[in-house]
């Protein structure tokens, strides 16, 4: 899928505290809206880099940002994003995932064995 490359950069730079809202707004790439998995993502994205917690101080917390909804759905975000890139099939699939560990059906210890679960299907 064209433009997960680069939104596979913008997601490791929000997990770092390095992304700014003008480069995620100017970054994002446009090939891929209107869809609402990706939609998704890009929603949890800046609201990650919004909500980064310490950031108007200076010093970002990586313990709290850690422990936040925002960072759980990243590296979820994150994974989903690379099964993406070699295997698009898997979008509706991984949506269902993503919808899981937002509503606490499952943590984000068990996403991988959720997404690998998926692939052998």
């Amino acid at each position: 899928m064209v433009g997960l490359h680069e939104i596979n950069k913008l997601i490791v730079k929000a997990l770092n505290g390095t992304l700014s809202l003008d480069e995620l707004y100017t970054s994002w790439p446009e090939v891929l809206a209107g869809n609402e998995l990706i939609e998704s993502i890009y929603n949890n994205v800046e609201s990650a880099v919004e909500h980064l917690p310490g950031i108007f101080s200076g010093e970002i917390d990586f313990i709290a940002f850690k422990e936040t909804i925002e960072y759980k759905l990243l590296k979820c975000d994150l994974l989903i994003v690379k099964k993406l890139n070699t295997n698009p099939e898997l979008i509706t699939k991984l949506n269902d995932v993503r919808k899981k560990l937002v509503s606490s059906q499952i943590n984000i210890y068990e996403i991988e064995v959720e997404i690998q679960r998926l692939e052998k299907k």
